[in-house]
């Protein structure tokens, strides 16, 4: 691999290269055009690894959130493209200065069910407790004098980030003006062909839609019930299981044993190779109940038992007092993903950076 990186140069996590097949020696990799290619040292766990290959785990679940921070769509597939699931995290909500809105300022977004669109082109329909549904069409293109004739282009803030986009209409903001009671509010979509890359210190080449940080999210079932089992333990009977919608995961996996997670740095669905550079850290989101809007203390009371930086030690000791459930992840070409794929494990941490959590 060597030579062969030298004569085409080596992309960040991969080799990108075109053409039908390339064979070197006994080394024979499949090329698409444009697709991200795994290098051979990533498909499977090196024998010096202090972890077996674990069996494989399986997609049980898939969720697409077309507008940030409302509710969410399970799906048996979904298209993957270069921003993470399509559909995913392509609208969303801002305030008067371009700032993004999330349910950590207003819970009310759980309650905001937008459709899933089929194609680009397809209408989101708004829809939420005691109002009328609102039909929205897509604007895609910048211009003025209504939808029909584009839409002004704005530029919008999600963290230290600054995206480009395409205001979606004043029906829409009045829409949720008048649910939320909240003024200066517009909806906006993701300017066509904008790129958001992501924090290039987990590595160079991927971009996210208007998701916090990483194009998808993924969380292991056997974790939540570990969550769950703990919650239990503590005896505090007004305090409930919490669902997996509190965390707005995009893939769910089951196979691997709780927080197995923590321990692979690198998994394969299919042909398409997958990075969880880091754990997600999580803020006050799932403490709130997705359909009433309560808030409790759980999970965040239990979460801080097990789950901060100072447990799960191969992250960034800085992140000590953060608490972390599920894995960002980093994908490295595109594809379609079903509910029933396996997921097998290519690259495991290494001993001096794992721990099993306690």
């Amino acid at each position: 691999m060597d030579l062969l990186e030298k004569l085409v140069g080596e992309g960040t996590g991969g080799l990108i290269l075109c053409g039908a097949l390339l064979v070197l020696g006994t080394c024979v990799l499949p090329m698409c055009a444009g697709m991200r290619v795994p290098r051979q040292d990533g498909e499977k766990c090196r024998p010096d690894e202090p972890h077996e290959i674990p069996a494989k785990a399986k997609i049980t679940s898939l969720r697409v959130y077309p507008v940030k921070s409302c509710a969410g769509h399970e799906v048996q597939q979904a298209s993957l493209g270069d921003r993470g699931l399509e559909m995913d995290r392509q609208w969303m909500i801002v305030d008067g200065r371009g700032r993004f809105m999330s349910q950590r300022r207003f819970s009310k977004l759980a309650l905001i069910s937008p459709s899933l669109p089929k194609t680009k082109d397809e209408p989101l329909v708004l829809s939420a407790p005691g109002v009328a549904s609102l039909e929205v069409p897509v604007v895609r293109k910048v211009g003025a004098g209504g939808p029909a004739a584009g839409g002004e282009l704005v530029e919008v803030g999600v963290w230290k980030d600054t995206c480009q986009a395409i205001d979606q209409g004043d029906a829409a903001a009045s829409w949720l003006q008048a649910f939320l009671g909240v003024d200066n509010l517009r909806l906006v979509r993701m300017k066509d062909g904008f790129v958001r890359p992501t924090d290039p210190g987990y590595g160079t080449g991927f971009r996210t839609g208007f998701a916090d940080g990483f194009p998808m999210l993924l969380v292991a079932e056997e974790s939540l019930e570990e969550l769950n089992s703990r919650i239990a333990a503590t005896g505090d009977g007004e305090q409930a299981a919490v669902g997996m919608d509190r965390f707005r995961p995009n893939i769910v996996v089951r196979g691997w044993g709780p927080f197995a997670e923590d321990d692979w740095t690198k998994i394969r669905v299919g042909r398409i190779g997958m990075r969880t550079p880091k754990p997600c850290s999580r803020c006050q989101i799932p403490g709130i109940n997705q359909s009433t809007l309560e808030v409790r203390k759980e999970p965040r009371q239990t979460l801080d038992t097990f789950r901060t930086g100072s447990h799960v030690a191969r992250w960034n000791e800085k992140w000590s007092k953060d608490v972390f459930f599920g894995m960002n992840v980093l994908h490295e070409s595109t594809g379609v993903l079903r509910v029933g794929n396996d997921v097998d494990v290519l690259r495991a941490a290494s001993k001096a950076s794992a721990k099993k959590t306690q």
